[in-house]
């Protein structure tokens, strides 16, 4: 994860506070403000081909939180954690084979720019 957050930080997206171990009460809580939280999906919650969700809290253009759901083992995946931080982060998805927001892991890259 300290990869991730340095990729968006080179980028000029500052990631304040990572905590690698939260307690298990704050990962049972509604979204915390100012917080991103990393979970492991409970059996089931996810399709069997997604390897991670997130989901954010915004007021307006300020994003107040976000929480991002890994499938169990894909938050090892090379990319993934990056890909997921800019979720976090506010940007979506673009089919451009190499830019880190790819929609499809197989046509991921480390690339990021804005069209």
């Amino acid at each position: 994860m300290i990869r991730a957050v340095d990729y968006w930080v080179i980028r000029g997206f500052p990631i304040g506070f990572y905590e690698h171990s939260p307690p298990k009460s704050l990962c049972e809580s509604d979204p915390l403000q100012g917080f991103i939280v990393l979970r492991k999906a409970k059996r089931n919650q996810m399709a069997d081909s997604t390897l991670a969700t997130t989901q954010r809290g915004t007021m307006g253009l300020r994003i107040l939180w976000a929480e991002i759901v890994y499938q169990p083992g894909s938050q090892n995946l090379d990319m993934i954690n990056e890909h997921e931080l800019g979720h976090a982060l506010g940007f979506g998805h673009l089919e451009e084979e190499g830019h880190i927001m790819h929609p499809r892991y197989d046509k991921m890259g480390r690339g990021f720019w804005v069209p």
